[in-house]
């Protein structure tokens, strides 16, 4: 709809005013509300702006101004403009939609960090740089401590805020450079580009400080959240992806099987000493079939070895 006589409040822009009612807009005098003398780009008084709508969805607005031949806009040019405005609002709804869409394919819908998706593309992406010019990197795994008893207490909708609350206190804890992503489950990672396995760990005993001294307070409910955190390094610690990957892991799996909520850097202590601390405290049981379920539970399960009166299981 183009509207040509229309009140537009001086203190307000024309454009404006056309967001404002989603309509076209024809001023045949613009210095009614801005003066020529604030206007050294304008040579003439007509004026149109139009809103790009498609779907029902304000994308932006067209603003027309300086006929070329410097005569005033007419219902001809509003004819064309008409034709052009439709033709933008198609394209730009196309690349917006598929830009959201490609966003959606890689955010994690709970968290709004990255997902597991993209944390493998941005992977690729820092280990060819890092490959190529020589550079190195830090990958960390995260994994909260007690979630499950959190979730099986005070319900997965507690839990859920957890891991929203967490998430966001991680993004903001990192460098620019840095990419957070969730994992899966309670695991979140991070990729930090142009740092060494010591100058991760910085950062992750800066993170286990803010969780620590946080109060995780979800209405009537009071929770307790720690971490923790397993570090690996290119080229130091693998020059492998995939292995890089499985070492940051085992650096986790070790920091659980001390206790949890701390960090541990990758070839501190082995996935076989923890192994040896499962059979120390299993060697007495006879029924080899239950100790092969009593380690494997604890190989899943490496925080609670935390929790076991060692004297108790002889």
């Amino acid at each position: 709809e183009i509207i040509e006589k229309v009140k537009v409040a001086k203190e307000s822009m024309v454009t404006g005013e056309a967001v404002k009612s989603r309509r076209s807009l024809f001023i045949t005098d613009i210095e009614k509300y801005f003066p020529i003398r604030n206007r050294p780009n304008y040579y003439n008084k007509s004026f149109i702006t139009y809103p790009i709508i498609h779907q029902n969805r304000l994308l932006g607005t067209l603003n027309v101004a300086n006929k070329a031949d410097r005569t005033l806009f007419n219902h001809e040019d509003l004819a064309r403009l008409s034709e052009l405005v439709l033709f933008i609002g198609r394209s730009l709804y196309s690349l917006i939609s598929t830009a959201e869409l490609e966003k959606l394919a890689i955010t994690d819908e709970l968290s709004q960090l990255y997902n597991r998706r993209y944390f493998y593309q941005r992977l690729t992406e820092e280990f060819l740089r890092a490959k190529r010019y020589k550079g190195n990197f830090a990958i960390m795994i995260l994994d909260l401590d007690g979630l499950k008893e959190i979730n099986d207490i005070h319900g997965h909708m507690v839990g859920d805020r957890v891991i929203q609350e967490v998430g966001e206190l991680i993004n903001k804890s990192v460098r620019d450079i840095d990419c957070v992503s969730r994992f899966g489950g309670d695991e979140f990672t991070i990729i930090c580009p142009k740092a060494n396995a010591h100058q991760a760990k910085v950062l992750a005993d800066s993170i286990h400080t803010e969780i620590n001294h946080k109060p995780f307070q979800f209405e009537e409910v009071a929770v307790q959240v720690r971490l923790s955190c397993g570090i690996a390094s290119f080229p130091e610690d693998d020059t492998q992806m995939s292995t890089l990957v499985k070492k940051a892991d085992e650096a986790l799996y070790q920091a659980k099987a001390m206790g949890g909520n701390r960090t541990c850097l990758f070839g501190t202590q082995s996935r076989e000493d923890v192994e040896k601390m499962i059979d120390k405290f299993s060697r007495k049981i006879i029924n080899t079939p239950l100790k092969i379920r009593i380690a494997s539970f604890f190989l899943k399960n490496p925080t609670a070895l935390h929790h076991i009166d060692r004297k108790s299981v002889v």
